[in-house]
């Protein structure tokens, strides 16, 4: 198994490494190997780390937009000895049970803050392009499903580089507590810098729960996208 990542600065990110040591440790596969797409190792060192064939590819990604369509696309085509022996899965990001694992980090966000989720919103705060506003998609659709629970007083979607921004998104929320979970797959410099800086703008009564591709659970979504291709 190869996890790819995006890359930040220059290498695959904690997350990465993190996620794939659990798998190693869970014993479902022994071999798990981790490149980025802007960086290295890239695909290519990854693939020579990996003896068994084929080598399922999973896209540490949180949309299915131009990375995933274009430059994963290009950079498997470009393995020579390999891309027939590579299985890419879908991106993480767009794994229905993402929105499970985005509720249960924003809950335990309220609850570390004495917060009734029932009372709270949350928000995920995505990264967004207007050169490709389908890389919005997911977040959206998470925000979505989540809305349809009725678990917390509002869900929805908020980017970076794309409207709705964070600050108009906590505007319409007022005086109400809220969560922001990061819609990220590594801290790095949206996940952490950016994130954090526009949620402490935002006033005591908004919390940042951190980048959703950090979590430990994400280990999980991974190997059931595996399990399900293989279906």
């Amino acid at each position: 198994m190869i996890l790819c990542a995006h890359g930040t600065a220059g290498a695959p990110g904690e997350a990465a490494f993190a996620h794939a040591r659990s798998i190693r440790d869970s014993g479902r596969y022994h071999e798990v190997a981790v490149c980025c797409l802007k960086g290295q190792p890239n695909l290519a060192q990854a693939l020579a780390q990996i003896r068994a064939r084929p080598v399922h590819l999973v896209p540490l990604l949180m949309a299915d937009g131009y990375t995933s369509r274009v430059l994963l696309p290009a950079a498997i085509a470009s393995q020579a000895d390999g891309a027939e022996q590579l299985r890419p899965t879908p991106p993480i990001g767009v794994h229905p049970a993402m929105a499970g694992l985005i509720a249960r980090t924003a809950h335990e966000a309220c609850v570390a803050r004495g917060w009734r989720p029932a009372d709270s919103a949350l928000v995920i705060l995505g990264h967004g392009t207007a050169r490709d506003p389908g890389s919005a998609d997911s977040a959206r659709a998470h925000a979505q499903r989540l809305a349809s629970h009725n678990s917390f007083a509002s869900v929805a979607a908020a980017f970076l580089e794309q409207p709705p921004s964070l600050g108009e998104m906590l505007a319409q929320i007022a005086t109400r507590p809220a969560v922001v979970v990061g819609y990220f797959a590594e801290r790095g410099v949206h996940g952490e810098g950016d994130a954090r800086r526009l949620v402490a703008a935002g006033g005591p009564l908004i919390a940042y729960a951190g980048p959703i591709g950090c979590v430990p659970g994400v280990a999980s979504l991974i190997l059931d996208l595996i399990a399900s291709e293989r279906e």
